[in-house]
């Protein structure tokens, strides 16, 4: 992100295909390396974790409003278990400026 506005909010979606979303944990490391984690091993034998995460929920994210929004930002996905397989096939972060109200154009990775 090449602003260096503050954040308001925060916004990440993730698609993961996944054979036991129990075994994963995924969290946001801001440029700052303030962590957000997203998804704890919740959900045990369920297939895929096609999920959405704000700051105005409760939960990690909005631990990052008022941070500097500028630099590299990482999603971290870990499977914490040998047996499952899976891919991170996309994920899209916004970011709205604290200063302005306006969100600049969301990075987009996608993997696959």
């Amino acid at each position: 992100v090449g602003s260096s506005d503050l954040i308001g909010a925060v916004d990440v979606d993730v698609n993961i295909t996944h054979t036991y979303v129990g075994d994963l944990r995924v969290e946001l490391l801001s440029p700052s390396g303030r962590r957000a984690l997203l998804h704890a091993r919740r959900g045990g034998a369920q297939d895929d974790l096609i999920a959405s995460y704000d700051s105005a929920s409760p939960g990690g994210l909005r631990s990052m409003a008022g941070q500097p929004m500028q630099g590299n930002w990482t999603l971290r996905v870990s499977d914490l278990e040998a047996a499952d397989t899976g891919t991170l096939r996309k994920w899209r972060i916004e970011i709205t400026s604290a200063a302005v109200g306006v969100a600049p154009p969301p990075a987009r990775t996608a993997m696959g």
